[in-house]
């Protein structure tokens, strides 16, 4: 067929077990949802994990699971949220801007997780917070709006940046 892209394969080595199932996923749902949205083949052998499909293909699903390598190379699993983030930074071309968000620690849970924001917005709404006394910060329920207030808060005490956290509810029931 002229014109057609050959089919080629890539390989990127995993550092650890840990590592393999966190990019796997359950039953390996998070492969099969990259190769949903890629088109490319991604098979994990052992610490490898081939990637196999056309050229573009080939280059978004890599893209994809290196956007996503500070969450599986830390073993910590990888959610449906965090691959639509991933895939959206890479298709605005703000990938770049998606890969400090893995670097952006902002504590650590008892069970020795890295806290993070995980989408960008997330990360504006940290950066607004650690660069004014008040933020507001609207949006649908679950997407971390007061579990990461409440993470700066304990990490502002924690830092002496303050003396004291006060914890409010609305005197109303919003639901």
């Amino acid at each position: 067929m002229p014109g057609a892209e050959s089919l080629t394969a890539f390989t990127i080595d995993l550092p650890d077990q840990d590592a393999a199932m966190a990019l796997a996923g359950e039953a390996e749902s998070t492969l099969h949802r990259l190769e949903a949205l890629t088109g490319a083949s991604l098979v994990l052998r052992g610490l490898s994990l081939q990637l196999r499909g056309r050229p573009t293909q080939l280059e978004r699903a890599a893209g994809l699971v290196e956007l996503l390598r500070p969450l599986w190379q830390e073993g910590q699993g990888i959610t449906q949220v965090d691959v639509q983030t991933a895939l959206s930074a890479l298709d605005t071309g703000r990938g770049e801007e998606h890969q400090q968000l893995g670097k952006q620690v902002l504590a650590r849970s008892q069970s020795g997780k890295l806290l993070r924001p995980r989408t960008l917005k997330q990360k504006t709404y940290v950066e607004a917070i650690e660069r004014h006394d008040l933020t507001f910060a609207l949006g649908p329920a679950g997407t971390g709006k007061t579990f990461l207030a409440a993470v700066q808060a304990v990490r502002a005490l924690q830092e002496r940046k303050v003396e004291r956290l006060i914890l409010t509810r609305p005197a109303v029931e919003a639901g």
